[in-house]
């Protein structure tokens, strides 16, 4: 799956075009991928604004785009920042690969069961934002530059404990 051509198809779209019309203010925010079977060839493209607080996602998947109408953005404390396209260097297969390689060097012990990722803007730096979820209720969360492939921060957590 290919992020630019993934954008591109949605700019071209008339589900597109016929939104921006009446959605001034929002810019690109995120694109995010669930790597499972359900989801195979499917990206959701998130566009916000930050006057209103709201977040407008384009499903695109091969056969079709469909909208989900705007919505109140739960957040951290950090701004939700605009996506520049143009620092994204890295393909999809690539980062991945990279998160792959850093999961057998760090993590080879871990089963993993899901996973997905988020292409996002923090602090001024685009990044693949990968999560696995794993056998033992962890996360295995990498953050690698879109940029240059180089990793920012790996770790692990626990999901819940139980007792």
């Amino acid at each position: 799956m290919d992020f630019h051509k993934t954008l591109e198809r949605l700019h071209a779209s008339k589900e597109y075009k016929s939104w921006k019309e009446e959605h001034e203010g929002f810019y690109l925010a995120h694109a995010f991928v669930m790597q499972d079977e359900a989801n195979i060839g499917v990206m959701q493209i998130g566009y916000y604004n930050p006057k209103k607080d709201r977040m407008a996602t384009f499903i695109i998947s091969p056969d079709k785009i469909a909208i989900v109408p705007d919505q109140e953005v739960m957040k951290a404390e950090q701004c939700i920042s605009e996506l520049d396209v143009e620092k994204i260097k890295l393909t999809v297969e690539e980062a991945i690969s990279t998160a792959k390689k850093c999961i057998e060097e760090n993590y080879a012990k871990e089963m993993i069961l899901k996973s997905f990722f988020i292409i996002q803007e923090i602090e001024e730096i685009p990044l693949f934002n990968i999560t696995y979820l794993t056998q033992g209720f962890k996360t295995i969360n990498i953050k690698i530059n879109a940029s240059n492939g180089v990793i920012v921060k790996h770790s692990s957590g626990v999901i819940a404990q139980f007792s």
